[in-house]
Order: C-alpha cells, then structure tokens, then sequence
C-alpha cells in the first residue's frame, strides 16, 4: 500500500472508507456557507459559521432523514428553514405518503417551511450565499444551504487498486474483496439485502458494525468462524419530538399485503409478503420496533398473528405457543 509519504506492506488489508454526501451538479454550490451534514467535522463547520456570521435563513436541499434532522438541528438555532425536496413529499424512500403527511405537518407546526416538487437551480451570490433560485423561478434568501441529498459509497480508491465495484465495493461472506487479503467493510461496500434478495448499498450503523466485525474475525486468522448475511434498510430519528422508524421496505411494488392504523400522529403501517414482514412503519409509539426488527431478520412467518403486531402492546405473549416456547428456550 502507498500512502502520500511511505510504502506501507500488509499481510491483510481493510477498506473501510466510509461513504461521502452526494453533491448535485447545482451553479454556485462552492460559494461560501454552503454545508453538507453528514459528520462531526460538518457540524463543527456550521456552527463556526453560525458564529461568525448574522445568519437568520437558511435552505435544506432534500427532505430526507439527514435533511430532518438538519432542520431540527438550524431551528433549535433560531434560524428560519426551508426545506426542498424534488420529489413530492418529504422523507420519499423511508415513508409511505400517509408518514410523510403527518411527518410534514409536525414540522410545519414546528415552524419549518417546505417546498416539494421543486429543486435547486442555482445558489445566489458573489462569494458567499445569499439566495437560492430554484427551478420553478422562484427566489429564497438564505446565508446557509445544507446540501442533504444523502450519501454514496466511496470506491475510488478500490477502483483504482482493481477491486470489483458496482454501487460499493464487492464482497464475500468474510468481507473480503475480489483480491486476497484485502477486505472491505461499513458504507463502502454493497450489502445483501435480505427481503429483496440482492446486493446494494445499505448505510446504517448496525451492518457497518456486523461487516466490520466479520472482517476484524477473518483478517486476525478464525477464517470462516463469522460470515457476513446482509440485512435490510432501517432508518431512526426524532424530529421535533416525533420519533420514527421504518424497517425493510415500505413502499413496495406489489403483490404484498399493507395494514396499517392511525391515530392522531401515532401510525402503523405493516407490510408483509408470503405470510412475512416485509416492510415495518411507526411513526408515534416506536416501542415494539425492535420486537418487529428481529422477526424480520429470523424470516419468521407472522399470518397467523399479523393483527396483533399492530397493537401497542404487542409482545411476546401474543406469538403462538411453539413460538413463544421456543424464544424462551433459547
């Protein structure tokens, strides 16, 4: 391996150089006060900013999970938010459109400004940011853009050593690349997703965590004493209080069955295919999330019980007997 400075020799190597903010092709995103949230070193950058400057507006360019917690984050600064999104509806690939609606209308009570539809045409300004225009014509004046449009895989350096790439970096059950002895493991690689049956970039925490650890075991010698088996798309946060979780895959094609409930802000939406949770939605009370989370990693099949899961106080009483007994047995 070959650093700036020395050659550095290896007997195992690994990749684990994250993901990177996807930054839109948009005239003037290089002026000054231009942000994206995607890390400490981010948030560091903004408040000095904040600091430094008489910022009262600013703009978010996307309604997703990064752009929420961006408007969260500027408003508990005392600063007015617009949020952009070119999609139709806020937060379009964790949420179905009823949590998206109640998701909209929690931070709108909360003082954030949202415009869908409508995209970034350019950032106004000599040097540093005064405005946005956006592609209908119309004009905001901001100091501050967050660009949070989210994050792909950074395969550079991997594409540039040989490695097999597509969305991420490929790789095997012990996390190891397409070449011997170098590994790869966290937000740069392509995952398997368990409920779609297929490779893609999964960014979350918890397989970042798996990969990683099934790749530290292989690299130190216990070769196939852990395997990496994917998993699926989970997403968590509390904007203004509201809490929320999808699991899986709530806006599917077809050929599923959907339940869902609501009440006032507190919403369910349960997806299932064969008998089996594909996609789980809370919005509200969060609580039996986790419960949900693992019997879609088990691939258990919930026909007979898939009312129940819609409660409250859904646990571990309402499984069928052989269920319930074989949990308690271990």
């Amino acid at each position: 391996m070959v650093t700036e400075k020395d050659k550095i020799r290896y007997d195992k190597l690994l990749l684990s150089v994250g993901g990177e903010p996807f930054i839109p092709p948009i005239k003037g995103i290089q002026k000054r006060g231009v942000f994206t949230f995607a890390g400490w070193d981010d948030v560091k950058a903004i408040g000095d900013f904040l600091r430094e400057n008489d910022a009262k507006r600013s703009v978010i360019v996307g309604g997703g999970m990064i752009g929420i917690k961006s408007a969260d984050a500027l408003r508990e600064c005392g600063l007015n938010v617009t949020i952009v999104e070119l999609m139709e509806r806020i937060l379009p690939m964790a949420l179905d459109d009823e949590g998206g609606r109640i998701c909209e209308e929690h931070l709108i009570e909360n003082g954030i400004d949202i415009i869908t539809g409508d995209g970034i045409e350019e950032i106004l300004g000599e040097d540093e940011v005064s405005g946005v225009r956006l592609k209908s014509g119309k004009r905001i004046e901001c100091r501050i853009v967050i660009v949070a449009i989210g994050v792909h895989p950074n395969i550079e350096l991997a594409e540039s050593a040989g490695l097999k790439v597509d969305r991420g970096i490929k790789v095997d059950r012990v996390m190891q690349t397409s070449k011997k002895d170098i590994y790869a493991a966290g937000d740069c690689v392509e995952s398997y997703n368990i409920l779609l049956e297929q490779e893609m970039p999964i960014p979350i925490l918890p397989l970042a965590y798996k990969g990683g650890f099934t790749a530290g075991v292989n690299m130190a010698g216990g070769k196939g004493r852990s395997e990496y088996h994917g998993g699926f798309p989970m997403n968590s946060i509390q904007a203004f209080g509201l809490p929320l979780i999808s699991l899986g895959m709530v806006n599917p094609d077809g050929g599923c069955e959907v339940l869902s409930t609501r009440e006032g802000k507190n919403y369910k939406r349960l997806v299932l295919k064969n008998g089996k949770i594909f996609g789980y939605l809370a919005i509200g009370n969060i609580d039996r999330a986790g419960i949900v989370a693992g019997m879609m990693k088990e691939g258990m099949n919930v026909e007979k019980f898939k009312e129940a899961i819609m409660e409250d106080d859904f646990g571990l009483i309402y499984l069928p007997k052989d269920i319930r007994d074989n949990k308690l047995r271990g």
